[in-house]
């Protein structure tokens, strides 16, 4: 009985190690997502394994006086830095 391992996981390496740089990509993410961001707070950030997750409450304007408040989750993998979740 033999076992394979791909190549690219061995060279598999964390892109990621730092929160600043999950900070950034949320928020670049979030931004090019909505447009019309008044104010972006991470609440929550926390890694496990190979996968930064992200707790963030936003407020969108919705109109000239008014604007909405969401609440959302991202997951972004550690090896490539991409956002590969959102709730």
């Amino acid at each position: 009985m033999s076992i394979y391992i791909k190549r690219e996981e061995l060279n598999r390496q964390e892109v990621i190690t730092r929160a600043e740089d999950v900070e950034k990509i949320v928020e670049k993410w979030l931004r090019n997502k909505y447009k019309k961001i008044k104010e972006l707070t991470i609440t929550k950030l926390w890694k496990e394994e190979n996968m930064w997750s992200v707790d963030v409450e936003l407020r969108v304007k919705s109109g000239i006086f008014t604007s909405k408040k969401y609440m959302c989750s991202l997951q972004v993998d550690a090896s490539s830095g991409e956002v590969v979740g959102y709730k």
